[in-house]
């Protein structure tokens, strides 16, 4: 049975944020808006997946798509997204996208329990950014550290240590010079042989 539903519908698009002991994917709002639509409530996850998929194909920065409505005077809500790159692992996991405040990465208090976060000065957020299902890449040196996020949905704490931890490393200067020498000499070895057999 269709019914006329109001749908509010917020779109995202996937920003990085990284710092020398994490990579964070966080949300950033792209565009948001109400509509009204005939929609059949009874296969209301379908309809509401189809116009979620449709987004995603007709608008290419955005990454994922909430869309929020009721029936019935109940309050549903539904999203999508694109592939994650498997680079990353979802730990953060928030009810639905939450705005960040803040982000520490700081190492445990005395008493190994506390966290001490007058250690080093937190990231404040002034930009619009949103955590939700978020992945997390830890580098190399974010043993024994502990990261905080101040969000609307609460304050989550994800021990680093205790996920695996990735060496991120940028082809140096050097390292990329060296390439193209050894891609050099072979491609100057297969024109030797080249003109060796064709002798």
């Amino acid at each position: 049975m269709k019914s006329t539903l109001e749908l509010r519908i917020r779109g995202f698009s996937r920003v990085k944020y990284s710092n020398e002991y994490v990579e964070l994917e966080l949300l950033k709002p792209t565009f948001e808006e109400t509509m009204t639509r005939d929609v059949d409530t009874e296969r209301l996850e379908e309809s509401l997946d189809s116009l979620a998929l449709s987004i995603l194909g007709t608008k290419p920065d955005v990454d994922f798509v909430e869309i929020e409505t009721r029936v019935d005077n109940t309050t549903y809500v539904y999203s999508t997204s694109r592939f994650v790159s498997r680079d990353y692992t979802p730990v953060l996991i928030a009810p639905r996208p939450s705005r960040v405040h803040a982000i520490y990465v700081a190492p445990p208090g005395d008493d190994g329990v506390s966290i001490d976060l007058t250690s080093e000065p937190p990231r404040v957020f002034t930009d619009e950014l949103y955590v939700y299902e978020t992945p997390i890449i830890v580098k190399s040196g974010a043993s024994n550290r502990v990261l905080v996020v101040e969000s609307n949905a609460g304050t989550f704490v994800v021990d680093l240590s205790a996920l695996p931890s990735r060496r991120i490393s940028r082809g140096s200067r050097k390292s990329r010079k060296a390439k193209r020498k050894r891609r050099k000499r072979c491609r100057s070895r297969k024109r030797r042989t080249k003109t060796t057999s064709s002798s």
